[in-house]
């Protein structure tokens, strides 16, 4: 991806994910994904976020 920005994030993932189907995100802190238009954009589409605790990457898996 070129734009990690909140915008950018949204745009792919509103573009790819529907081709798969998804219910649930499970992401870490980073900026994008901590964002309230991040999470306000998700919960419009009834998407589930889970986020990642800080400084504990082995929970990204």
């Amino acid at each position: 991806m070129k734009d990690t920005s909140t915008t950018g994030t949204l745009k792919q993932i509103f573009y790819w994910f529907p081709r798969f189907g998804f219910l649930r995100d499970h992401t870490d802190n980073g900026p994008p994904f901590a964002s309230e238009g991040f999470k306000t954009k998700l919960f419009d589409g009834e998407v589930t976020l889970f986020l990642s605790p800080p400084y504990h990457p082995h929970s990204n898996s």
